[in-house]
């Protein structure tokens, strides 16, 4: 099918009033003429370049009059995309306009978790799991007491090393604290960690390979005496404590304890929870030591020996909390401010131990720290 018979118009009986209106006056034929490159406007273009020529023939006026038709329905269907187009179409900001997410700090490692196996898991999972029919409820109770005091000198001395390393040279790594309150911090915990080292190794020393442990007592009693390294630390835990509250409002000081939390190693546990283990542990070495004591056969020489053990370690222990007295005392003490050299009272000074402190309110509603010192 050609041109002509496509835009043919049907021939009626009645002829048409347009079709007779057309054939005696000229009709307008449109043609588009080519884009202008300067105007980007396409409905302008297409209104405004309407050329006007003469008419050839009837079949050309239908034709042109049917290409009319087109072109409006053309013109008015592209404006009503170009609307769409314009209210649809953003055109993206820049990457510097747009605003830029805060900060977000990534989500805290899991925390390394502790061994938590006993001694019969630990002997059951190795090669000589062959001991534990041989051994009687009694042999096997004394054996988890002494593998308890064996994995908690294990655990304590991997807590000092990262708190030398991982917190106190750090701190001064990074100019984060002087020097003075480091040392104060701290104090003498690089001596602790060769004490838990000699009970550690002692106690590898008596293993057998069946993995039982034999004749403690001894080696106990011989290391007890380097436990006195403990009444200095624990004397210097008041002021340790006193620079750690202190220095902890500081905001480079608790955000670099806030990222030690994050970390593996610290386990989730603050500086002085790991500082004041230590301590929780020199004054559970009677307790760890009974426990070995009561599964020990009173007729053998390593109850004897056990026995002894627990004496010195509570003559030490009963020393460090003297001190500790004293310290506290000491810093009480400090703390106090006199407005007039009236207001001291000899026997403040004189004092050795703190009985008592706290806050009161008096009558007038007036709150009072109330110091009692003998």
């Amino acid at each position: 099918m050609n041109d002509k018979d496509l835009f043919k118009v049907p021939q009626t009986s009645k002829p048409s009033r347009r079709l007779s209106l057309s054939a005696g006056f000229e009709l307008p034929r449109f043609r588009k003429r080519q884009h202008d490159k300067e105007n980007g406007d396409d409905d302008n273009v297409s209104v405004q370049s309407l050329d006007v020529s003469g008419v050839t023939s009837k079949k050309k006026s239908k034709r042109s009059l049917m290409r009319v038709s087109a072109s409006l329905v053309n013109l008015i269907s592209s404006n009503r995309h170009k609307n769409n187009d314009s209210e649809g179409f953003k055109v993206p900001r820049s990457p510097l306009s747009q605003n830029a997410s805060p900060y977000k700090p990534p989500k805290p490692s899991p925390a390394k978790r502790r061994s938590q196996l006993t001694w019969v898991d630990w002997v059951a999972g190795g090669k000589s799991n062959s001991i534990l029919p041989h051994l009687s409820h009694t042999d096997i109770k004394r054996q988890e007491a002494i593998y308890e005091l064996y994995q908690g000198e294990k655990d304590m001395l991997e807590d000092l090393i990262n708190v030398t390393k991982m917190y106190r040279d750090s701190l001064v790594t990074l100019g984060l604290m002087i020097p003075a309150d480091v040392s104060i911090l701290f104090g003498n915990i690089d001596s602790l960690i060769p004490v838990h080292e000699d009970l550690l190794s002692r106690l590898q020393g008596q293993r057998k390979p069946d993995g039982t442990t034999q004749n403690v007592g001894k080696q106990i009693h011989e290391w007890a005496s380097s436990l006195n390294v403990y009444v200095k630390y624990c004397a210097n835990q008041i002021k340790a404590k006193s620079i750690f509250d202190e220095k902890k409002n500081e905001p480079p000081v608790d955000d670099f304890l806030q990222r030690c939390i994050a970390s593996p190693f610290s386990r989730k546990l603050d500086l002085w929870t790991l500082l004041d283990g230590a301590r929780g542990r020199f004054v559970k070495y009677p307790l760890l030591v009974r426990s070995i004591l009561k599964y020990t056969h009173c007729d053998s020489g390593d109850a004897a020996h056990l026995e002894r053990s627990i004496k010195l370690i509570e003559k030490i222990i009963r020393e460090a909390d003297e001190q500790t007295g004293i310290a506290r005392c000491e810093y009480s003490k400090s703390t106090l401010v006199y407005l007039f050299d009236e207001q001291k009272v000899p026997e403040i000074d004189e004092s050795t131990a703190l009985v008592c402190s706290g806050c009161m309110k008096s009558t007038k509603g007036s709150k009072l720290y109330i110091f009692l010192f003998d």
